[in-house]
């Protein structure tokens, strides 16, 4: 994997810790903000990549990302704090939710052959869509509402924080009014995996898009698999206009048939078949939990996330814990996570860049005025000194002879080009009685030929051949 550009130390007024992830679009890294009296605060900083930073269409898109998302209020969506600029990079600022995305979070289910509890699906499928609902009827600050659709609603976009709460993020396509960004006709955004099929088939998309990936999310977390996943995007397609799904109580066993049927019912292929608003979809699963008698609640998720990844939680508190610390920050080495297998990084001078997850960086201290301006009175008194002593040196010494050239001694320089110049010297010439440096056509060549005796042939030097040019290389001749 290609190695990632070293990020500042700061922006604007958040401290880098640490880099969490990196998208096509731009990454997001673990920042701390300091004031006044001992008040700090982590918070997450999303970063257009540099490269993009000039591209108003990604430009366009952090900023509609803000605004959608500051207009929802609502304790299971990531808030926005902030939106700037700073040295050409844009960037906005987030709360901090210390937790694991669920698609993580299945995958290290997967790993340890464990399943998530059914009680816990209904609790994260409850939060997150009353966090919707939220969504779908937000208005702007004069009243109208926003029409606001997530339409990336999926494993990857909801996280379980390390308190038991689920929290929802990833506003950046979603549809709304009043974006500086428009979707083209045509264009899909989101995932195909969770797309509803009417999207497929061209017709104009409500909330029910987001209700049905709930459902699919929901699904897979009951089952431990998508779907409508195929091996190619036609496939998927195709899974979702005429595939036939099977019910989650026909997959696993603990599944009873009341939570398979809100689950089938949210994914309905027909929209008319799905639950109308994601209110419906809270009030169902709230229901169920309440009737079986089921704990749900951010307390017994956070009991079971400390019971069965004890170790994931501990990493994270340290984290935390280097936040909080007000020592300068150290480099820190790939996550595994992030960057995949890689092999290990060690630290190498700037500017080299560290395919890495960076903290803080000590710099040298620049020296201070008053040691600046010793050190140049210092160097412009040895300079004078050394001059003076040339020209004492220079009038204590006999002139140096000019040696004698042979008038009829044609004198060969070579040049780089490779071509051969003949310069021939005065015997008329008159000698210099002065103390000055001889002139410079009284001196021999470089390369000139030594002196010949008479009746010798005259010597042709052959001309040296031009330098080799490398393709795609250039010399200076």
């Amino acid at each position: 994997m290609l190695a990632l550009p070293r990020p500042p130390q700061q922006l604007g007024r958040y401290e880098i810790v640490e880099r969490l992830s990196a998208g096509g679009m731009g990454e997001v890294f673990l920042a701390r903000f300091a004031g006044p009296g001992g008040f700090l605060k982590p918070v997450a900083l999303k970063r257009i990549h540099p490269h993009l930073a000039n591209d108003e269409t990604f430009l366009h898109m952090l900023h509609d990302e803000a605004n959608v998302t500051v207009a929802i209020k609502h304790p299971n969506v990531v808030q926005i704090l902030e939106v700037g600029s700073e040295g050409g990079s844009h960037f906005m600022v987030l709360n901090y939710v210390s937790g694991e995305t669920l698609s993580k979070l299945r995958r290290e289910l997967v790993r340890q052959e464990m399943e998530m509890p059914t009680w816990l699906v209904a609790w994260i499928g409850a939060e997150i869509a009353s966090a919707l609902h939220a969504a779908h009827e937000a208005r702007s600050l004069d009243g109208e509402p926003l029409d606001i659709i997530h339409r990336d609603v999926s494993l990857g976009n909801i996280m379980l924080g390390d308190d038991g709460r689920p929290m929802l993020f990833d506003f950046g396509v979603a549809k709304a009014r009043q974006r500086l960004a428009q979707t083209n006709a045509g264009e899909l955004k989101g995932k195909i995996a969770y797309m509803a099929p009417e999207i497929f088939r061209g017709a104009a998309v409500d909330r029910t898009v987001d209700i049905f990936a709930l459902g699919v999310v929901l699904y897979e977390l009951l089952t431990g698999r998508s779907p409508y996943q195929r091996e190619s995007e036609l496939e998927t397609i195709a899974a979702l206009q005429v595939g036939e799904v099977t019910p989650p109580a026909q997959v696993r066993a603990e599944v009873d048939e009341c939570l398979s049927a809100i689950v089938m019912q949210a994914m309905a292929r027909e929209r008319c078949n799905r639950f109308p608003t994601a209110q419906q979809v809270e009030d169902a699963l709230r229901g169920w939990a309440r009737q079986r008698g089921e704990p749900h609640n951010a307390v017994a998720a956070q009991n079971w996330l400390q019971e069965h990844f004890a170790s994931r939680l501990q990493e994270r508190q340290a984290l935390l814990m280097r936040v909080a610390s007000r020592q300068p920050l150290p480099l820190q080495q790939p996550s595994p996570d992030l960057l995949g297998s890689t092999s290990a990084t060690t630290r190498t001078p700037a500017p080299t860049p560290l395919p890495a997850s960076w903290g803080l960086q000590e710099t040298t201290a620049a020296p201070s005025r008053s040691q600046s301006r010793w050190l140049w009175v210092g160097g412009a008194g040895a300079t004078v000194l050394m001059v003076l002593l040339g020209f004492w040196l220079g009038r204590s010494q006999a002139p140096a002879a000019a040696p004698q050239v042979p008038a009829s001694s044609p004198l060969i320089t070579s040049t780089s080009s490779g071509t051969t110049t003949e310069v021939t010297s005065s015997a008329s010439a008159p000698a210099s009685s002065s103390t000055t440096l001889p002139s410079r056509s009284a001196l021999p060549a470089r390369n000139a030929e030594p002196p010949r005796s008479k009746g010798a042939p005259p010597s042709r030097m052959a001309p040296s051949p031009s330098p080799r040019r490398t393709p795609g290389l250039h010399t200076i001749d």
